[in-house]
């Protein structure tokens, strides 16, 4: 028989370019055209594979597709010339090599008993695109009725013999393909196995049914992209591997791009009941397809996710206050030097909460239960400090003290909890200070996520109660223009808490400053004065505003040092301490008001 190039080009939908016409290898799953077929002396056909597959797998592969002259007509092939692309490196080739077709036509069933021995329970057979019958799969049943085993015949070259009709390792085709291209605009409904997409086929005009070789376990050597853009159903079996792998085909087709896909779900369906089944007399299986779950519908649903607008229109309750505009419900750290008063501080506000008195001189609470864990003090230490603190007045009965308490990983956090529903009106819990409670920081490496990690119990506690918790710690030595960043630790122990208060102030000094900043506080830095004799803080106002007040006392006091003489805008400078810019300016202010005199250019006094 004799086969011309032109002939075997027309059969591959091979196009011409110039020279040679160019189509897809039939030896090989080509993607990309690399075929070469031209037409040599005498009319012998050349051609060509150039992404590597050999002349006698090509040429065995077209004799089997009667695309190439018998051998009692064909000349030797010669090996084609070097054209169009370069050929493949040394080495290269690929994984997997498609099984021959059988001849065109060769549609009819082979003599399965011959083949196995047997008579199967059932057989289908695979087409292509084109409707060509690629393989077959045949069913065998156990005396019992139960099934044996699904085994697929693929054509050898000569007939057919078990084995895969697809390409060594995948990818898998799927069934009933010629209807489910004959039907584009049609949704497709995928079920496992063959029975049952024969039987589902019969029951479901509305959809393409299709479905795949090798049962669940071959699930992801299938080749779905031929569903991209297409809604899809499934129809698991009802077992777990059927939905696990029906879940798994799913994730799968949203990967890739089908526009829609729904699952079946039907409760009360006997154990592996499938559509090749006999249905309850309850299921209607239409309405069943038609109430599928929308699979991308219900992951976005798992994300929990609200619109904008809903926000918007929700009325949310007001921020609670431990202490108004200071510390909030949720997670605040307390930080400060060493001996600098913060424990003073956290007492104050503690029984300020307890009394519903005021904290820091001025700002009224509301009174409710208080847990103060002072883990680094004792009994006589705090009497001595509430004693100071109060002046006479009768501590609160709502104030709970422990001067020891279980740490986190040894279950202080289920205490703080067990508390908090003994104590029905509790507001706030004190603990002085962190670091007992949550044991030695992180070791080198990851210490940010470890920080964090240490943090998140607090925080997930004031998340499942309406309560301010305060975390007294310390601040590093470093000085740092950012207050949050003088806190001990990395900024995983910050980053999550609601609210962050760094005290300041110098040894000796009455006075210090408090930096407030957190998600529900405005950010500022409060002045706080010290009370030497009882320990107290109090409020005195803007941390700028005292400062440009207690800078203006000091000029004043330097002046009033040195008499009628006066002093130069340097020497003020140098004795209180301050940059020689800032005082020109302040001494100009100064002037204006009357504060001071300027008895020539230059040159100051007070009197």
């Amino acid at each position: 028989m004799k086969v011309s190039a032109e002939e075997i080009a027309r059969a591959l939908n091979a196009k011409w370019h110039g020279s040679h016409w160019q189509a897809r290898c039939p030896a090989h799953e080509d993607r990309n055209p690399s075929l070469s077929i031209s037409e040599g002396e005498n009319g012998v056909p050349l051609v060509h594979c150039f992404a590597g597959c050999t002349q006698d797998r090509l040429i065995a592969v077209l004799q089997a597709r009667h695309l190439w002259p018998t051998p009692d007509t064909a000349p030797p092939s010669p090996k084609l010339r070097r054209a169009g692309p370069p050929k493949v490196r040394a080495g290269a080739s690929h994984s997997t090599v498609v099984p021959l077709h059988p001849p065109v036509g060769q549609n009819d069933p082979p003599d399965f008993k011959v083949i196995f021995k047997r008579e199967p329970a059932d057989s289908w057979a695979w087409h292509d695109e084109n409707g060509a019958v690629t393989g077959w799969t045949v069913r065998f049943d156990r005396p019992d009725g139960t099934k044996e085993a699904v085994k697929p015949l693929h054509w050898d070259g000569q007939r057919w013999a078990p084995g895969g009709f697809w390409p060594d390792g995948g990818p898998r085709p799927l069934f009933n393909l010629p209807e489910l291209l004959a039907r584009p605009n049609d949704p497709v409904l995928i079920v496992e196995g063959e029975k049952t997409a024969a039987a589902a086929a019969f029951l479901v005009d509305s959809h393409a049914v299709t479905t795949w070789p090798g049962g669940v376990n071959a699930r992801a050597e299938v080749d779905w992209t031929i569903l991209r853009g297409r809604a899809v159903t499934l129809w698991a079996d009802a077992d777990q591997p059927g939905r696990f792998c029906m879940a798994d085909i799913g994730h799968e087709l949203l990967r890739i791009g089908a526009a829609s896909v729904h699952a079946v779900r039907v409760r009360g369906l006997p154990d592996k009941w499938d559509l090749a089944d006999a249905p309850p007399d309850w299921l209607d299986i239409e309405k069943a397809i038609a109430e599928a779950i929308d699979l991308r519908a219900a992951s976005i649903e798992k994300l929990n996710l609200r619109t904008s607008a809903a926000i918007s229109a929700t009325e949310y309750p007001d921020i609670r206050w431990a202490v108004p505009s200071l510390i909030p419900d949720g997670v605040t750290i307390l930080a400060g030097p060493k001996s600098r008063g913060k424990s003073f501080l956290a007492l104050d506000i503690a029984l300020a909460v307890a009394a519903g008195g005021p904290a820091l001189g001025s700002l009224q609470c509301e009174q409710g239960g208080v847990l103060y864990l002072a883990l680094e003090d004792g009994e006589r230490r705090i009497k001595g400090r509430q004693r100071a603190i109060l002046q006479g007045a009768e501590p609160p009965a709502a104030l709970d003290i422990a001067l020891q308490w279980r740490s986190i990983d040894d279950g202080g956090l289920d205490d703080m909890e067990l508390w908090i529903q003994a104590r029905p009106g509790a507001r706030l819990i004190l603990v002085d200070v962190l670091a007992i409670l949550i044991g030695a920081g992180p070791d080198r490496g990851r210490v940010y996520e470890q920080d964090y990690a240490r943090m998140r119990p607090f925080i997930e506690l004031t998340r499942r109660y309406p309560i301010a918790l305060v975390l007294v710690h310390h601040t590093r030595k470093a000085d740092d223009n950012d207050p949050v960043l003088r806190i001990s630790g990395s900024l995983g122990m910050t980053g999550p808490v609601d609210t962050t208060l760094v005290l300041a102030r110098n040894a000796g000094d009455p006075h210090g400053t408090l930096a407030v900043r957190g998600r529900d506080v405005p950010e500022r830095e409060i002045a706080l004065q010290f009370d030497p004799d009882t320990g107290r803080a109090w409020q005195l106002g803007a941390a700028d505003d005292w400062r440009k007040s207690e800078r203006r006392r000091q000029i004043i006091r330097a002046l009033l040092d040195a008499g009628a003489d006066g002093m130069t805008p340097a020497e003020i400078a140098e004795t209180i301490g301050s940059k020689r810019g800032a005082i020109r300016y302040m001494l100009m202010q100064m002037k204006r008001s009357g504060e001071i005199i300027q008895i020539k250019p230059g040159l100051y006094t007070a009197e």
